[in-house]
C-alpha cells in the first residue's frame, strides 16, 4: 500500500518536473525568436537610418554623378570630324559627327594648324571672289609646286566666318585671297601683291625663299594669260 502511494508521488513529481522543463524550453525558444527578430529590426533600422542620412545621400549622389560624367565622356569620343581638303583644289569639310561632337565648340586655332600641316603653301579663298579666281589662275597657269599647294574655300567651309576672323588675327590679313607660304604665319599677300611680283619677275624667287626647304616652285615653260 505504501509502495503504491510512493510510486504515485514519484510519478507526480516527475510529471511536474517534465512540465517545468517543457515550459522552460518553450520560453527559451520564444526569447531566441524575439532576440533574432530584434537583431533583424535593429539592422533594418540601421540601413534605413543610413539611407536617410544626408551625408550618405551626398556620397551616393556623388557616385551617380561620376558615373554619369563617365558615360558623357565616352559619348563625346564616339565620332570625329574629318577634314578633307584636296591639294591645289577647293577646300571642303566632310564629317561624320555624333550629336555630342556637333555641340562641341569650334576651335579655329586647331583647324588652322590642321590646314597648315597639309602643305607648306595655303591659299585661303572664296569661290565667288574675282580676286581669288585671278590669283588661282595665275598660280595654276604659270607655276608648278612640289608639293602642291592647298586651297581652302572659306565660303564652303563649315566654320568659314570664324576661321576668317582667326586668320585676321594670326596672319594680319582679313580679306581673300590670303596666301601663306613656309613656316611663318604672316600673310604673304593677296591678289595685287602676287600679280605685281609675277609681272616684275620676282615671284618665283620669293616663293622659293619663303617655302625653303619644304616647298619648291618652278616656272612653267609656256606661261598663259591670267
Amino acid at each position: 500500500m505504501h509502495t503504491a502511494k510512493r510510486i504515485r508521488v514519484v510519478a507526480s513529481v516527475a510529471a511536474f518536473m517534465l512540465l517545468l522543463f517543457v515550459m522552460y524550453r518553450s520560453n527559451a525558444a520564444i526569447n531566441d525568436r524575439h532576440h533574432a527578430r530584434g537583431n533583424r529590426v535593429a539592422k533594418m533600422n540601421s540601413i534605413l537610418d543610413s539611407m536617410n542620412n544626408e551625408k550618405q545621400d551626398e556620397l551616393i549622389n556623388h557616385e551617380i554623378g561620376k558615373l554619369a560624367g563617365a558615360d558623357a565622356g565616352a559619348a563625346d569620343v564616339d565620332d570625329q570630324a574629318v577634314l578633307d581638303i584636296s591639294a591645289g583644289g577647293s577646300g571642303a569639310k566632310s564629317a561624320s559627327v555624333a550629336s555630342a561632337e556637333a555641340e562641341a565648340e569650334y576651335d579655329p586655332a586647331q583647324d588652322f594648324l590642321n590646314i597648315r600641316m597639309l602643305s607648306p603653301m595655303v591659299v585661303f579663298s572664296k569661290s565667288y571672289c574675282p580676286y581669288s579666281k585671278r590669283i588661282k589662275k595665275l598660280l595654276k597657269d604659270n607655276y608648278e609646286f612640289a608639293p602642291e599647294y592647298v586651297v581652302v574655300e572659306l565660303d564652303q567651309h563649315e566654320h568659314g566666318r570664324e576661321l576668317q576672323t582667326y586668320l585676321k588675327e594670326v596672319t594680319g590679313r582679313g580679306t581673300v585671297p590670303n596666301v601663306l607660304v613656309g613656316q611663318q604665319s604672316e600673310s604673304r599677300g593677296g591678289c595685287d601683291d602676287f600679280v605685281s611680283m609675277h609681272e616684275d619677275g620676282t615671284l618665283l624667287k620669293v616663293l622659293n625663299a619663303w617655302g625653303s626647304p619644304s616647298l619648291v616652285a618652278m616656272k612653267k615653260d609656256t606661261p598663259s594669260n591670267f
